[in-house]
């Protein structure tokens, strides 16, 4: 049989009940008032008398009426004050014996379920870190493959630029080709005539020594290779030239027609005719290589002279056959 002890004491001075279950106290009388407590019937409700036999019974947790009208309420583990000379009974309710360990039985099996479900979630939370983990890795994995890719697009646009630059001057060099093929195309477009007068009739000479002729009168001069001024014809390219010579003079016994071709100076070929009357002509002409800025001319032989009018009869030509 389980027992439940309450003891209910008085102290001397104030009158204080403080119950306490299990515990015994002194009454100012030297009385002790211990209550102990069944658990079978109603006789568990036990009341006890202090020496002024007034009797007061008091449920835990409930208030009664004392013989004195005063109301007193109790609660175990707490201190009242009682009025004088009262006794304070107190009954105290017992508990089955099964309701402690069916007690203990529910307060385990709501342990162990908290214990279950705290594992569950510690489980579920378990998963989910290792989804984020597994996530986090995916990510990382993701995110050096873009790296990777971006590195390798990267060496792709800077071998691309290179590609485009070595294009560019390609372009640039061929382009330059271009406009230097197309110079010399237009260089090459060399072709010049001219005629000694530039108007009206008369003989040239003759001289003493060689002296060179100024074809005034430009018939064509495409190129303008060919200056009016001196007699002179400039090459403005490198390449292979003709030129051709044609000289009337009047006759006399002892004064010829000669004309002759120079290059830079040098005699190259020579025009020459005479007779003692009427009119003579002579002629040549000869292809010359030369560099550019060659200067080509025509020079009248000395003791000599030669003839012109609006008929254009003494000319000095000459173009340009091909470059080299």
């Amino acid at each position: 049989m389980n027992e439940v002890v309450c003891v209910c004491a008085m102290s001397p001075s104030s009158n204080t009940v403080t119950i306490r279950v299990g515990e015994s106290h002194m009454l100012p009388s030297n009385n002790t008032v211990t209550i102990r407590v069944a658990t079978s019937s109603p006789s568990a409700w036990v009341s006890h008398t202090s020496p002024s036999n007034n009797n007061v019974t008091i449920r835990m947790g409930e208030s009664h009426m004392s013989p004195s009208s005063n109301i007193v309420t109790i609660r175990v583990g707490e201190s009242h004050m009682l009025p004088s000379n009262n006794t304070v009974t107190i009954r105290v309710e017992t508990v089955p014996v099964w309701v402690v360990p069916v007690t203990a039985a529910v307060v385990g099996l709501l342990l162990l379920i908290l214990l279950v479900v705290t594992v569950h979630c510690l489980v579920k939370k378990y998963s989910i870190l290792c989804d984020i983990i597994m996530m986090e890795l995916a990510l990382e994995e993701t995110m050096a493959s873009l790296k990777s890719k971006l590195e390798a697009s990267q060496r792709t646009v800077e071998e691309q630029r290179s590609q485009l630059k070595e294009l560019k001057d390609r372009h640039a060099e061929q382009a330059a080709a271009l406009k230097e093929m197309r110079k010399e195309r237009e260089d090459g477009k060399v072709s010049f005539s001219a005629s000694l007068l530039e108007s009206g009739a008369g003989s040239t000479g003759p001289f003493d020594e060689k002296t060179t002729l100024k074809y005034q009168h430009v018939i064509t001069n495409i190129g303008g290779a060919y200056d009016p001024d001196t007699g002179v014809f400039t090459a403005p390219v490198r390449g292979v030239y003709h030129f051709t010579l044609f000289a009337l003079g009047p006759g006399h016994d002892s004064t010829g027609t000669g004309v002759c071709l120079h290059r830079n100076e040098q005699q190259v070929v020579t025009a020459w005719s005479r007779q003692p009357q009427e009119r003579v002509f002579a002629s040549n002409g000869a292809s010359l290589l030369l560099e550019k800025d060659d200067e080509v001319c025509v020079k009248l032989w000395p003791n000599s002279w030669v003839y012109d009018n609006d008929n254009r009869l003494t000319t000095f030509s000459g173009h340009l056959l091909f470059l080299m």
